[in-house]
C-alpha cells in the first residue's frame, strides 16, 4: 500500500498482529530516538521489529525496509503493507534472552500495548521476555518489546 494513502486514510487496514517466533527475534535497540543522529540509527535494514501501524496503539510485526536521513524508518509489515518515514518512537525491537541486564533502565509498553514507559529490568526470564518494574510501580512479568535507555537520558527525564 502506498505510504501517502496509508497515512491519509483511516480506512487503511492494519496488518494482523501476531506473536513473533522467538527464533526470529533480533537484539533490541540500544538508543532512544532522541539520540538517533548522535549515536547512529536505532534499527537496521532487515531487522525484525514491531511497529504501531499508522501511529495507533497496537504493535504489528514487520521488518525495517529503509533507514532515512531524517532519523525515520521505512517499515514492511508481515502482511505486505508498508509505511515510510515512521518515527523510531513507534517502533520496538523484539528482545532476546541476554539482551538486558538486571537493573538496566529501559522503556517498554505495559502489557504489550500502547506507549513506551520508563522502568528497569528486574529479571531475564530466559525466553526472550523480561520482568520490568515500571517507574510508576507497575510490574509486567513478560515484556518482549523493550528499548534500552542511555543513563544520561534516563536521569534527564
Amino acid at each position: 500500500e502506498d505510504q501517502a494513502s496509508a497515512k491519509k486514510s483511516d480506512e487503511a487496514t492494519p496488518p494482523e498482529a501476531s506473536e513473533p517466533d522467538s527464533a526470529d527475534a533480533h537484539p533490541a535497540a540500544s538508543a532512544s530516538s532522541e539520540d538517533t543522529n548522535r549515536a547512529g540509527p536505532l534499527f537496521s535494514v532487515g531487522q525484525a521489529i514491531e511497529a504501531r501501524h499508522g501511529g495507533k496503539k497496537k504493535f504489528y510485526p514487520g521488518t525495517i525496509s529503509g533507514v532515512n536521513d531524517d532519523g525515520t524508518f521505512d517499515v514492511k509489515y508481515e502482511d505486505g503493507d508498508s509505511e515510510k518515514s515512521v518515527s523510531g518512537d513507534l517502533i520496538s525491537a523484539v528482545a532476546c534472552a541476554g539482551d538486558f541486564k538486571e537493573g538496566q533502565k529501559v522503556k517498554a509498553p505495559f502489557q504489550g500495548k500502547g506507549d513506551l514507559y520508563a522502568g528497569k529490568i528486574v529479571k531475564d526470564n530466559g525466553d526472550g521476555t523480561y520482568e520490568v518494574l515500571f517507574d510508576d510501580g507497575d510490574v509486567d512479568g513478560a515484556v518482549r518489546l523493550i528499548r534500552a535507555v542511555e543513563e544520561d537520558q534516563a536521569s534527564a527525564k
